[in-house]
């Protein structure tokens, strides 16, 4: 069984692969698909979800979600909420039954790095656990693919007109090759914005 993961660092995005078997790792041939998006949803033999950790992100994560659920086809997010009150608790009630918003798991996940700098920080320990939770125990989905990346990171294909959603993505440039996948991370300004306003 295989299950990667994507990392946000400094610079890159980059997609890595874990195993739970280091004798059975699989893979399969690459598949080119064109065909329009209603012909693919059934074409692929593997999972992919999001782990993300936030806090005071509430202005914007409906608008994250939305595109990487309806825009890129990610099947599920498990989002980590660092807040101390579970800010969130609210939405995740109110949202069970949505048709899109029923696909986010959050799990409140307080706490902060060591004042001393030391250890891993919040992020790391919030990702490792998803990792563990929704990509190799028995008891979770065991997504073959996870990404991890910041709330404020959205995976943008460049070739839309050809990619249509994520496991396109992944069924050309990873699921054949293993190894890593890197994605160029673009810094996008403010546009001169001082104040909040609640648009895209």
């Amino acid at each position: 069984r295989r299950l990667w993961f994507v990392t946000a660092s400094m610079v890159i995005v980059t997609f890595l692969r874990l195993c739970k078997s280091h004798l059975n790792v699989q893979t399969s041939m690459s598949v080119r698909y064109s065909d329009s998006p209603v012909e693919l949803k059934e074409r692929y033999n593997f999972t992919v979800a999001i782990c993300v950790i936030a806090k005071d992100a509430e202005a914007y994560f409906e608008e994250w979600i939305d595109f990487h659920l309806i825009g890129v086809k990610f099947q599920n997010i498990y989002l980590y909420d660092n807040s101390d009150t579970f800010d969130l608790q609210r939405w995740y009630n109110n949202t069970r039954n949505h048709p899109i918003y029923s696909k986010v798991e959050v799990i409140h996940f307080p706490g902060q790095r060591n004042p001393n700098g030391r250890g891993p920080t919040r992020q790391t320990v919030a990702y490792s656990d998803c990792v563990q939770r929704y990509g190799v125990d028995d008891q979770g989905p065991q997504h073959d693919y996870l990404a991890l990346f910041d709330i404020d990171e959205f995976l943008v294909p460049q070739r839309s007109d050809e990619y249509h959603e994520i496991r396109q993505i992944l069924q050309d440039f990873l699921v054949p090759f293993g190894g890593a996948l890197t994605v160029n991370w673009m810094l996008m300004g403010t546009s001169n914005k001082t104040l909040y306003a609640p648009i895209p």
